[in-house]
């Protein structure tokens, strides 16, 4: 992140994950500018600061610590704090969701910066509830749990590069082949995409494989890319580059090696 920071100098960035991320090695060492959004656990400490000085009724010392709060999952079982309901756009469809939100510190991994925290209630599963919090407290409730149902886009990515690119078969051994295997991993599939988006999404080029049995099939997926791309690759004259580089719309001059 503090490349990808490097790269956009005053550009805001922001940056979801799941709870494993949610530590202190990465919340309090954001660049500036990173806006970090993810889940929590449901047992989290969270506290308030405090508004006013107040004295201890006991010894009398001025209190500045910092106010606790029940826990997410105790404030989800708290009548006295209603749940909201509002229809977001989660994974393409509309869905009704029942929460509760407020702003809290959570000492432990983020230090005192304050955080916007969405309880949400979950009807199906083994969890009860989730917890997803965001380090901008200025966010509504359905900027951050829409943000977080975005990153499912990064898991099917990685999927992709596994599966389908050989990343999980990567024999890389010395530490800079590890270091650059994933980052060609990658490229390679940013540059299939571009290549892809560049065809102006000519599906009908792409030889899609008619399955009686998958009928809700209606978009391109990277494996469909990925087919094309090796069919294209296939009928390229590669025994010359030179007639190959002609026949482009793009011609690039190769020039002739020297001698040593």
């Amino acid at each position: 992140m503090q490349q990808v920071s490097r790269w956009l100098p005053g550009k805001a960035v922001e940056l979801v994950a799941d709870s494993a991320y949610a530590c202190r090695e990465v919340l309090r060492h954001l660049p500036q500018g990173v806006v970090f959004v993810g889940a929590m656990r449901a047992d989290a400490s969270l506290h308030r600061p405090r508004t006013r000085p107040c004295r201890s009724p006991v010894t009398g010392r001025r209190l500045t610590r910092d106010i606790p709060l029940p826990k997410p999952e105790k404030l989800a079982q708290d009548k006295k704090f209603p749940w909201l309901s509002m229809t977001l756009t989660l994974y393409g469809k509309p869905t009704q969701v029942q929460y509760k939100e407020l702003v809290a510190r959570w000492s432990h991994p983020a230090g005192k910066t304050l955080l916007k925290v969405v309880i949400v209630q979950v009807l199906r599963g083994e969890l009860p509830i989730r917890v997803f919090f965001c380090t901008d407290s200025s966010r509504t409730a359905r900027q951050v749990i829409e943000s977080y149902a975005c990153r499912w886009g990064i898991e099917v990515l990685f999927r992709d590069l596994k599966q389908l690119l050989g990343f999980s078969s990567s024999r890389a051994r010395s530490r800079l082949a590890v270091l650059r295997t994933a980052p060609w991993v990658g490229m390679c599939y940013t540059l299939l995409v571009i290549w892809y988006m560049e065809l102006k999404w000519d599906t009908t080029a792409m030889g899609l494989p008619v399955r009686p049995w998958y009928r809700t099939k209606h978009t391109i997926s990277f494996a469909d890319i990925l087919r094309m791309a090796q069919r294209t690759l296939a009928s390229a004259d590669w025994v010359n580059p030179r007639l190959l580089l002609a026949k482009s719309d793009d011609p690039i001059s190769l020039s002739r090696p020297k001698a040593a």
